[in-house]
């Protein structure tokens, strides 16, 4: 089974202190926040608003649901090996190819690049 997590760090340029960790030992949802799978103590800060608010989640419940419909729904999968190459699947074409109205009919790459440009002439 691949290890999403730092599959999407590789792919990605983020700063080279933003995820901190020890050597294949990542968070996953079921874990303590604070601890990883062998027990060792991660330094990472937990991002939870106030007991009773939502908000945090309203992306990530969005994109769930929006996966569920519009691609897992649609096949049946024999292993979680073909589970997980479909998500990737999707999820490529989600942030590449899928427009998005609340964007402005940009693709999630497309603003990135705009908003990229947009810091870099703040700078």
């Amino acid at each position: 089974m691949p290890d999403i997590f730092p599959l999407s760090i590789e792919r990605k340029s983020f700063p080279p202190d933003i995820f901190k960790r020890n050597p294949g030992h990542w968070l996953s949802p079921s874990d303590d926040w604070s601890a990883s799978t062998d027990g060792s103590q991660q330094e990472q800060t937990q991002s939870m608003s106030r007991k009773g608010n939502c908000w945090d989640n309203a992306v990530a419940e969005s994109f769930f649901k929006t996966i569920k419909h519009e691609w897992l729904y649609r096949f049946k999968f024999n292993s979680n090996e073909q589970l997980y190459e479909s998500i990737q699947e999707y999820i490529d074409w989600y942030n590449t190819k899928r427009l998005h109205s609340s964007l402005g009919y940009l693709t999630p790459l497309e603003m990135e690049i705009k908003l990229n440009e947009i810091s870099k002439k703040a700078a």
